[in-house]
C-alpha cells in the first residue's frame, strides 16, 4: 500500500527551488487467479500523485511530474516460463481517471481444445462496454475499436494485440489527465 507523504515532506522545499520533482509508481495488480467478468482495482500510484501535486500547489511549489509502468506490473515481466505450455485467458486492460478495469474472458489458449481464440474476449469486452466507468475520462482509439470489435468491424486478435491496445488507452488517458490538471 502507497502512503502519501506527510505535508512537512512535501514543502520543506523553497518555492523557488531548482530542480524538477517526479512521483512515479508500478501499481498495476497481479492478475493472476482474477476471475472471469470485470474487476476494479485502485490506481493507487495516480492517487498518490494527485494528492502531492495538490498539496504542492497549495504550498506555492513547482508541479511534479509523474510516471508509471502503464499496464504492466514489474513484478511478472519475467517469471521464466515458457508461454506454450501456460493456458492463457483473455484479458484487457482498460485505464479509467482512478481505477483499472480488468476484463477476463474464457481461455484463449488452454488444454485439449478448450480454446477460444480471439472469441475468448467477446463477452468481456461486452461487460466492459456496460461497465459504467466506460469512456472515463475521455474516450479513446482503444474505445473505437472495442465498438468495431463488438460490430464485426474488426477482429479481436490475441494477447499481443489485447497489451497494445490497453496500453494506448493508459497513455491517451493519463496524458489528458496531466493536461487537464488544475
Amino acid at each position: 500500500m502507497l502512503l502519501p507523504p506527510t505535508d512537512r515532506e512535501l514543502t520543506h522545499e523553497q518555492p523557488d527551488a531548482e530542480g524538477s520533482r517526479t512521483v512515479g509508481g508500478a501499481g498495476f495488480p497481479d492478475t493472476t487467479g482474477l476471475a472471469r467478468g470485470v474487476s476494479e482495482h485502485l490506481r493507487e500510484d495516480w492517487t498518490l500523485f494527485q494528492a502531492v501535486f495538490a498539496k504542492r500547489k497549495l504550498a506555492g511549489l513547482s508541479p511534479m511530474d509523474f510516471f508509471d509502468n502503464a499496464i504492466q506490473n514489474p513484478s511478472f515481466i519475467d517469471v521464466g516460463v515458457d508461454p506454450r505450455f501456460l493456458s492463457i485467458s483473455a484479458l484487457m486492460r482498460y485505464t479509467t481517471s482512478d481505477r483499472w478495469l480488468i476484463a477476463k474472458g474464457e481461455l484463449f489458449k488452454g488444454p485439449a481444445g478448450k480454446s477460444r481464440g480471439g472469441a475468448a474476449l467477446i463477452p468481456a469486452l461486452d461487460l466492459l462496454v456496460a461497465h459504467p466507468s466506460f469512456g472515463d475520462p475521455i474516450l479513446t482509439a482503444m474505445d473505437t475499436w472495442v465498438g468495431d470489435v463488438l460490430s464485426g468491424r474488426a477482429t479481436p486478435g490475441g494477447p499481443e494485440t489485447w497489451r497494445t491496445w490497453g496500453t494506448l488507452r493508459h497513455i491517451e488517458s493519463v496524458s489528458h489527465q496531466l493536461a487537464t490538471m488544475p
